[in-house]
């Protein structure tokens, strides 16, 4: 059972965005406890199920670090470590534009949505189908409420240095534009009641708590220039490019680089909470400073 709700995840979270992801045999993996993947890269369809008329151009994740714990399951943390997450994203080619291609595909995603809508339906009525979406779901359910929530409480989870550029391909008034978010490092960790991360209160067990830390969080919006142009690369030549191609010139942020903590409590009674002072969910978001930069010129 919990090798097929590994491979849900897996197909789920992972396999609509990374390429050549073999769910079954890391499922099979991570039930000794550890898969590790590097290198990783990102297919060129990966936004498509957001609508966008854009695709990836070139995109790779340095590492992919889970741990399981196989024995405990339900009380030890579940890591999750991704490191090095480069995306360059362009407009779609519509000079060399495929119709009937598009139309397949368009297809193809909107017979998976409905899928997935009706397998939900019939797991929830009792009613039986061949579906792979139905048999997930199904599997997903049986394995109750209580337990995802145990393992969604004791997620550990650890990314560092993101770089998603977007680069258009159209002239604006003769010049052409890149826009990127950068982050540094995000971090979310189970805490005790004083917010130290790492420890666990062993004294109250009603009340889960956890703690996200995000550090260098940046949006900018550059001028593009040939030089700095990141499209060109391939998914292999991306890693050791992207960051000294983007910073020959100095971005121009809309954000500078802002760190934030949010201070996340669920309580975890299973009677029904009636107060307005004590809500079953609360977070406090901390930002110590944030910068907004924007400009305008002026023609004399």
């Amino acid at each position: 059972m919990l090798r097929d709700l590994i491979t849900w995840v897996l197909n789920t979270y992972l396999g609509n965005y990374l390429e050549n992801l073999n769910s079954a045999q890391l499922s099979v993996a991570l039930l000794s406890g550890e898969v590790e993947l590097e290198n990783v890269p990102i297919r060129k369809d990966a936004l498509r199920s957001y609508g966008l008329p854009v695709e990836v151009s070139s995109g790779t994740i340095g590492k992919i670090k889970l741990q399981v714990p196989v024995r405990q399951f339900r009380t030890s943390p579940w890591r999750i470590t991704v490191k090095d997450i480069f995306c360059v994203i362009c407009p779609k080619d519509f000079e060399n534009w495929d119709y009937a291609k598009e139309k397949l595909l368009d297809l193809e995603f909107k017979l998976s949505i409905l899928d997935k809508a009706e397998s939900k339906w019939r797991s929830e009525k009792g009613k039986q189908v061949e579906s792979y979406y139905f048999s997930s779901y199904n599997n997903w359910l049986k394995f109750g409420t209580s337990m995802a929530t145990n393992i969604i409480d004791n997620i550990e989870l650890q990314i560092s240095n993101v770089h998603f550029r977007y680069e258009d391909l159209i002239d604006i008034g003769n010049i052409k534009i890149a826009a990127g978010i950068k982050i540094g490092s995000l971090t979310a960790q189970s805490c005790d009641s004083n917010w130290v991360a790492g420890s666990s209160n062993t004294t109250n067990n009603e009340i889960n708590y956890k703690i996200v830390e995000l550090k260098e969080l940046a949006l900018y919006w550059d001028t593009l220039f040939n030089e700095t142009k990141c499209q060109k690369y391939s998914n292999q030549e991306l890693q050791a490019n992207m960051g000294p191609t983007c910073q020959s010139r100095p971005h121009q942020f809309i954000i500078k680089p802002m760190c934030a903590i949010a201070r996340w409590k669920r309580e975890k009674c299973l009677h029904v909470i009636n107060s307005k002072d004590k809500p079953r969910v609360s977070c406090d978001l901390i930002m110590p400073e944030v910068i907004v930069v924007l400009t305008k010129t002026i023609d004399d």
